[in-house]
């Protein structure tokens, strides 16, 4: 009974999600406030497994879900009600009713995060709750003048720096329709495309099975929201195909973690972070894709020359060619398909759509497409498990994109947001590469066990200000906080893309999580690159300049994968890796004259490896 509520409930959320894309958003209580409601009443009444606990431990936490189900449905009601006159003659000065509303309603969602996410958020959040109480009693830089607690209550469920601000408005009328689209794209089958087209191109190359887990996850990370669930939904036809050409298990595994980050910086969708940034910053979201593009190329060309490496230097057999996917009616017409729907999205955009209108019409053109397929074809029965499907995997970020206000309230009522950058300024003494370097281990500390969007915010909100009193512009700043906020999810201790490709591969997480760490160094390096070659992020009026910088970055992005991996025609020695981590080092140095010497100094040791090949 439980389950056929919640799929009922799903397809309430999204299909009002869909109305208010068509016809426009009600006011704030109504939008934000009847998904919330929606995706926490779904929460609550997601079923437990009664063979895990004992029966009066399941019939109590059945009680308490019922009790937080009926308090979120009676302080939506009451809000719906007395929204005017809160907004108008009560903001700042709350009654009791308002204040007990205020309170559950936090409550609430520190319950539907630790329900969804586990403990790491809501205990972040709860330290910064601490810091807005105990910041008066504090010494020195980190002090702050004291708040009143109804002041900390209502700022934390406010519309307008709280809850319901900006992080939740994003969530409620753009992310969500993304999540919708990308269940329409499995559940039509035409997400297979990616994987198929894959194994077509690359299939065949040296490192072909590798080489096909990151082509695959690139494409469909970047409208998955999540790199643990983009891990997920490739990773089942990668990781045993490479396993079963002779990769060992946890290589394949950190191959397929660090190929699912990559999405997450891809665009257009950039996993729903890039539509965040435009709202935050003011910058037009093609912008945003424009200057990410090259960036998130050279991270994928580097896993793309790591994976080939390794197949040369260990010998990996090619994949059979019967078992290549090869291309029939079929596959043409479900690949022209899911073009004419990516087309559809992408031209939208250029129109000046919305993003969220831009996809629905997305979404339209797939199911009109999907008739010319009787296999992808969207029957009724598939457009409603599609809509369910799409309101649950929003879930936990809904509640994550909630609790965060409280922690948007608490950087904007105390200023921290400013001390920090101040404090950064004043350890590095106007240093930019030492401002860079922790913000850099910031956004990692943060990225580790917290979703992408999150951890990009807190870093950003945090230490952003001072990258930009540094000269660094805007774009490039948030850029430089979104990377390594990706790049959390595969540093261990807590890398969670790495411990989901662990559970595939059947290897060992840890040793997963650093193989996954040593081969994501190059994106680790990407964004030091992009903020001191502007150029890859379009900061030029020459086309010629991005092209030659990007050409030369590429060339050193090859270099420094053979340093890592010890081989490019053979197998290096010691010295040739030195000498190539040096080469790759002047590529990316931001000098062109620099950058020739490096160009030069590996066209040297590729002959003397050739000679001594030949040899």
């Amino acid at each position: 009974m439980k389950e056929y509520l919640v799929k009922i409930l799903g397809l309430c959320l999204s299909l009002f999600v869909i109305i208010t894309i068509i016809k426009g958003q009600f006011s704030i209580p109504m939008q934000r406030g009847t998904i919330l409601m929606l995706g926490a009443v779904m929460i609550f009444l997601s079923p437990q497994n009664k063979n895990d606990l004992k029966l009066y431990t399941f019939w109590f936490k059945e009680i308490i879900s019922w009790l937080w189900i009926i308090a979120i449905v009676g302080c939506t009601l009451y809000v719906y009600a007395e929204w005017m006159e809160m907004a108008e003659y009560r903001q700042g000065f709350p009654n009791q009713a308002d204040l007990l509303v205020f309170i559950i309603t936090i409550l609430l969602v520190f319950e539907i995060t630790r329900r969804t996410s586990g403990m790491i958020i809501p205990l972040v959040v709860l330290f910064f709750i601490a810091y807005l109480l105990l910041g008066p009693y504090l010494p020195g830089i980190i002090h702050h003048s004291p708040i009143p607690i109804i002041g900390i209550i209502e700022g934390s469920y406010s519309c307008y720096t709280g809850i319901f601000s900006l992080v939740l408005s994003v969530m409620v009328g753009i992310i969500y329709i993304f999540l919708i689209y990308g269940a329409f794209l499995r559940v039509s089958g035409a997400g297979d495309v990616f994987v198929k087209l894959a194994y077509m191109l690359l299939g065949r190359s040296p490192g072909g099975p590798a080489q096909t887990a990151v082509l695959s996850s690139a494409l469909f990370g970047s409208i998955s929201g999540s790199p643990p669930a983009n891990v997920v939904a490739t990773g089942n036809f990668t990781i045993p195909l490479m396993i079963k050409m002779g990769y060992k298990r946890h290589y394949a595994g950190a191959v397929e973690a660090c190929s699912s980050t990559v999405g997450q910086i891809m665009p257009p969708v950039m996993g729903v972070s890039a539509f965040i940034m435009a709202q935050i910053i003011g910058v037009p979201y093609l912008r945003i894709c424009l200057a990410s593009i090259l960036p998130a190329i050279l991270f994928s060309l580097s896993l793309l020359i790591l994976v080939y490496l390794e197949a040369k230097k260990s010998q990996i057999p090619l994949i059979p060619r019967e078992e290549i996917p090869v291309i029939t009616l079929d596959f043409i017409r479900k690949a022209v398909i899911l073009i004419f729907s990516l087309a559809t999205l992408v031209f939208m955009l250029f129109r000046g759509s919305s993003p969220a209108f831009s996809c629905f019409y997305a979404i339209i053109a797939l199911i009109i497409g999907s008739f010319f397929d009787r296999t992808m074809r969207m029957t009724p029965k598939k457009i409603l498990k599609a809509l369910i499907l799409g309101a649950e995997d929003g879930l936990s970020l809904l509640a994550i994109c909630a609790i965060l206000g409280i922690i948007v309230n608490a950087i904007n009522s105390t200023g921290i947001g400013i001390l920090f950058s101040q404090l950064i300024i004043s350890v590095v003494k106007n240093s930019l590469p030492g401002a860079l370097v922790i913000t850099m281990i910031a956004a990692i500390v943060l990225g580790m066990g917290l979703p992408t969007v999150p951890a990009y915010l807190m870093v950003v909100l945090v230490a952003g200000r001072a990258l930009t009193q540094l000269g660094i512009p805007l774009l490039l700043a948030h850029l430089f906080s979104l990377y390594y906020a990706v790049l959390g999810t595969i540093t261990p201790p807590v890398c969670m893309s790495a411990y989901a490709a662990a559970n595939i591969a059947k290897a060992k997480p840890m040793q997963t999580g650093f193989t996954a760490w040593r081969f994501g160094l190059v994106g680790f390096t990407i964004p030091f690159i992009m903020v001191f070659n502007p150029e890859l992020s379009f900061f030029t009026n020459s086309f010629f300049a991005v092209l030659v910088t990007f050409l030369l970055c590429a060339v050193g992005v090859f270099a420094f994968v053979a340093f890592e991996r010890g081989f490019l025609l053979n197998r290096c020695n010691i010295l040739s890796r030195i000498w190539l981590l040096l080469v790759a080092i002047a590529l990316f140095y931001p000098v062109y004259w620099v950058k020739i010497i490096g160009l030069g100094g590996l066209m040297i040791i590729i002959y003397l490896q050739f000679i001594s090949k030949r040899k």
